[in-house]
């Protein structure tokens, strides 16, 4: 975000959330003391600066974290939706420092939920307690790390798993011999699923403490409302307490902010929140629309389109004069959920008559689409809509030096955009 956005209050913000994610890594690195710094950045930052730059050439980055943000980048990468992925944490496992210690794998497993370490030993392990040392030992690939009292034997169907659950298990016991023995004979008191289940509730309440919501919530967030909703709460509501944001560091995807949502955010006393909010509805965005954080472009896509949604929610409540000099001083009465909520009601309507006209042209009776109207249609009537880069308005197309039309994408930023796909929509029904 632009530090004339923040109105003179960039200090209550750190620098380096300025910072593209592309360029974070090396902005760190370039600080004076970058153990320092990178403690003041969210730790979704950091998983997007990991996510550019790869997770094997991030190992210096990584080794600075705090425990707590390695935590929250772990639980970012190993789990999607609500099912864990095993493979990402196996890729964790194989990190090792520069000089192939395994102090970078002691900080990453001080970092690892245990439940999910007692699932994935509970799932491959098989240990065999011998209550002599000298007894026969059990047949096959088992080894013993205690002379005798304890044999274990790791079969993943994946040599280097195999090596890296072992490694992993020589760690814990070198580490602490109690918190070995605790953690290979959990699987006789909690079953795999019930292991999995509590990880994901205590990932979704990290998570939530970073601002970024359920499902259940992001629906919630998404969820579009009327004007009128708006001019009654403004006038029914006088005062409302601040907003419990605090613990949500604000995000920033990119820079640009169009008008009339900058001035917005620019004129609010509470900065800090309200850029927080922002960042909640980001994440909500992501988790609504099934994104992943883990693909920088996307990101930022859906920053670009959700910034859009903003600004025309804005854009439509300031053409009521009613509304008009109120909204000014209205947050957080009004907030940018508000907003965002009555500005998904213009996408939305896009989307919807676009996929009518497109299950009305896929009919075989039809003449099918030429190429041109067919893509607006497609770009319309997906879940997250946007124009053509090609569409300069409802008029002219943008071609390059070779007469063919530019490709990509764009969102619909602004009421304007919105104008134009719904007199593409037209010509394309009539056609």
């Amino acid at each position: 975000m632009k530090k004339d956005v923040l109105n003179n209050e960039a200090s209550l913000v750190n620098q380096y959330l300025l910072v593209d994610p592309k360029h974070l890594t090396k902005a760190i690195f370039e600080a004076e003391l970058p153990e320092q710094v990178v403690r003041e950045i969210p730790p979704l930052n950091l998983y997007m600066a990991i996510q550019n730059n790869s997770l094997i050439s991030s190992t210096d980055l990584i080794d600075i974290m705090t425990t707590h943000q390695r935590r929250v980048i772990l639980d970012l990468d190993c789990w999607e939706k609500d099912e864990f992925n095993e493979a990402r944490f196996f890729n964790w496992l194989s990190l090792t420092d520069e000089n192939n210690s395994l102090d970078l794998l002691k900080k990453i497993f001080a970092s690892s939920d245990l439940k999910l370490v007692a699932f994935l030993i509970g799932k491959y392990v098989t240990v065999h307690y011998q209550t002599e040392p000298t007894d026969m030992p059990p047949d096959g690939d088992f080894y013993t790390p205690d002379k005798g009292y304890t044999w274990i034997k790791v079969d993943t169907n994946n040599n280097d798993y195999d090596f890296l659950l072992k490694r992993l298990l020589a760690l814990i016991f070198e580490t602490s011999i109690e918190l070995f023995y605790q953690i290979i004979s959990v699987q006789t008191v909690s079953t795999s699923a019930e292991l999995e289940e509590e990880a994901l509730r205590e990932k979704n309440d990290r998570l939530a403490s970073e601002g970024i919501p359920t499902f259940e919530e992001s629906l919630e967030i998404n969820r579009p409302i009327t004007k009128a909703k708006i001019i009654e709460k403004l006038k029914t509501i006088k005062k409302l307490p601040k907003a419990p944001l605090d613990n949500i560091t604000p995000l920033s995807i990119n820079d640009d902010i169009d008008e009339p949502l900058k001035s917005f955010i620019a004129n609010i006393k509470d900065i800090h929140t309200a850029l927080s909010e922002l960042s909640r509805i980001l994440n909500a965005g992501i988790v609504f629309y099934e994104q992943s954080f883990d693909n920088l472009e996307n990101m930022y896509i859906l920053s670009e389109q959700i910034k859009g949604i903003l600004n025309i929610g804005l854009e439509r409540l300031l053409t009521e004069t009613e509304l008009n000099d109120k909204l000014k001083d209205s947050y957080p009465i009004i907030n940018l959920q508000d907003i965002y909520r009555y500005g998904s009601s213009f996408i939305n309507d896009v989307r919807n008559k676009a996929i009518k006209i497109l299950n009305t042209k896929e009919n075989p009776s039809k003449d099918p689409l030429d190429s041109v109207n067919l893509e607006i249609l497609t770009s319309l009537s997906g879940k997250i809509p946007y124009l053509p880069l090609f569409v300069k308005d409802s008029e002219n197309f943008i071609s390059d030096s070779e007469n063919k039309l530019i490709r990509g994408k764009r969102a619909l930023r602004n009421y304007n955009d919105i104008e134009t796909a719904n007199k593409l929509l037209k010509k394309i029904s009539s056609i």
